[in-house]
């Protein structure tokens, strides 16, 4: 469940959570015991939620840097290829 569209739908039912505990705030702020518990049921799911949207966020972007460092070594080896002499040179002293 970790593509884009699901991201995508996460992001849409953390705005849609947010537009309801709006909805219930007066009657949270008077105390209603319904509300108070209805509200706290959509704060624990918008957590869940964006601790969700973080740990994906945060698997796509160790992603991209792993690709980055593998094209860099993939560079490195051509250059070394195409250019044997001058990377001895820099090795010996």
């Amino acid at each position: 469940m970790e593509g884009q569209d699901d991201v995508r739908w996460a992001r849409e039912k953390l705005m849609s959570i947010e537009e309801r505990r709006l909805g219930l705030s007066e009657r949270v702020m008077r105390g209603e015991p319904e509300a108070l518990k209805e509200d706290r049921r959509l704060e624990a799911r918008l957590r869940e939620l964006a601790h969700w949207l973080m740990r994906v966020q945060r698997q796509e972007e160790d992603e991209r840097h792993a690709e980055t460092e593998r094209r860099g070594e993939h560079l490195k080896e051509a250059w070394r290829q195409r250019h044997p002499q001058e990377g001895r040179e820099e090795e010996s002293p």
